[in-house]
């Protein structure tokens, strides 16, 4: 199967790649569909596209990228037309090194703003898509004061978007429900299909780029432990990505736990790129 969503974000642990595999595995009908961490979204792309939901939502802890996919959703003419301005200088500065700080800059200076008004708001979308295409390997990390801290990926041009890919985009969830929580304070119902797609965890002899320091063995367990106690009371439709280790088949020894095959980006180039396999696990 040919799957193609408007993924728009370089996100890592993305699944636009692995969604022909993915397709496979989902059930053939999903009326309510929840996913409690969005990310880059291509799996929530691919079931407003082609499973077509009654409903969907969709949570992540981070809210600068919540913020993303609400003006995208929103305010989709103003956000293009600050893209626009930002490709346009970054493709023509004679630094693009030092035009990458300065918005960096300004990003964090924005971020650290508490105030919600509608025009920070839109352009700190439009940076985050910036800094998303012109930082190392597309990773969205930050230090002890919450500042955005990834450095320049050396491009001197840069495609920020596609049009027609972010109007497509704005079609699908404009009846979409976003909002910023922590996966423990996400509420679920029984009539949804539920997709975790948690920061995985490492390989005891590998690297993992895109795994989050921050989301710790017991938020591993934690999460196993509501994966287990949904099944319990009848939820008939779950599902779970991770890495394939002995720890997380441990976790999920109880449920269906079928190898994806992935490439992955683990280096600045494209000779970085490695196989590794993954883990998508149901409960049905």
């Amino acid at each position: 199967m040919n799957v193609k969503t408007p993924t728009f974000l370089k996100w890592a642990g993305g699944k636009q790649q692995l969604l022909s595999q993915f397709s496979n595995y989902f059930p053939t009908n999903v009326d309510y569909y929840v996913e409690p961490f969005l990310g880059g979204g291509a799996v929530f792309f691919y079931i407003l596209k082609y499973k077509h939901p009654k409903s969907a939502r969709a949570f992540d802890s981070n809210k600068e990228l919540i913020n993303v996919y609400l003006q995208v959703k929103n305010n989709i003419d103003e956000l293009i037309k600050q893209l626009e301005i930002l490709e346009n200088e970054h493709n023509n500065t004679n630094d693009p090194l030092k035009y990458y700080y300065s918005k960096r800059t300004e990003f964090n200076h924005l971020i650290s703003n508490k105030r919600h008004l509608r025009k920070n708001d839109i352009k700190k979308a439009a940076i985050f898509i910036y800094l998303n295409k012109t930082c190392y390997n597309g990773l969205y990390r930050v230090n002890s004061l919450g500042e955005f801290n990834v450095p320049f990926n050396g491009c001197e041009k840069v495609n920020l978007f596609d049009k027609e890919n972010l109007i497509e985009a704005n079609n699908l969830i404009k009846d979409i429900n976003f909002e910023c929580k922590d996966f423990r304070d996400v509420k679920f119902y029984k009539k949804e299909t539920i997709y975790f797609d948690p920061p995985y965890w490492p390989k005891k002899n590998g690297f993992i780029s895109y795994t989050n320091p921050q989301f710790s063995q017991n938020s591993q367990i934690l999460l196993a432990n509501l994966f287990k106690k949904l099944h319990a009371k009848g939820y008939k439709s779950l599902i779970l990505s991770n890495s394939d280790t002995q720890f997380i088949d441990q976790l999920y020894n109880e449920f269906n736990i079928f190898k994806i095959n992935a490439r992955r980006m683990i280096n600045c180039n494209g000779n970085g790129r490695t196989k590794i396999n993954e883990v998508l696990i149901t409960n049905y």
